[in-house]
């Protein structure tokens, strides 16, 4: 009972930071496009919390990485201001909240699917393939790539066809 308590608190809090993040965002398409993660994930849990329920840590942790992409969603990763702090404390070249929130985007599904034991592999989708994550993350780089390669003339055409330079 105290499990399902603390599930509803966060989801209380959590909509509320979602309005929250949503007023005045500096960019709303990049508000919409770092929140709807939030928006598409949060009724998969509560359509699920019977069948498949989350133990109260993986709450919190979903919950901790909920806030990470609504605060870099409201600034924009760039201008996060606790980022600028770090900037100007520790003397670096640029704002690193968008490193922060990688790492809680690789730690969120590390820790969920220790919390989940086998159940991690149909979360994760890894099936079975302990090195998944990594070549799921070099296939994203191979994406980028190939799209640059094979993109970027006929988006740079287009663009000043349209006078944008």
């Amino acid at each position: 009972m105290r499990g399902s308590r603390e599930a509803a608190g966060l989801l209380v809090v959590g909509l509320a930071c979602l309005v929250a993040s949503g007023l005045r965002p500096y960019d709303r398409t990049t508000w919409v496009l770092e929140v709807s993660p939030i928006l598409l994930g949060v009724p998969v849990l509560l359509a699920t919390r019977t069948r498949f329920p989350l133990t109260p840590l993986a709450y919190r942790l979903v919950f901790a990485h909920a806030l990470v992409l609504m605060v870099g969603g409201h600034y924009t990763y760039e201008r996060v201001p606790i980022g600028d702090w770090f900037k100007s404390a520790f003397h670096l070249a640029r704002n690193h909240y968008d490193r922060f929130g990688h790492l809680v985007q690789g730690f969120v599904p590390a820790v969920t699917a220790l919390v989940l034991g086998q159940g991690a592999d149909a979360f994760l989708a890894t099936q079975g393939d302990p090195w998944d994550t990594q070549e799921d993350m070099f296939l994203a780089l191979v994406g980028a790539v190939l799209s640059q390669l094979l993109l970027a003339r006929l988006h740079d055409r287009e663009l000043a066809e349209r006078g944008v330079r």
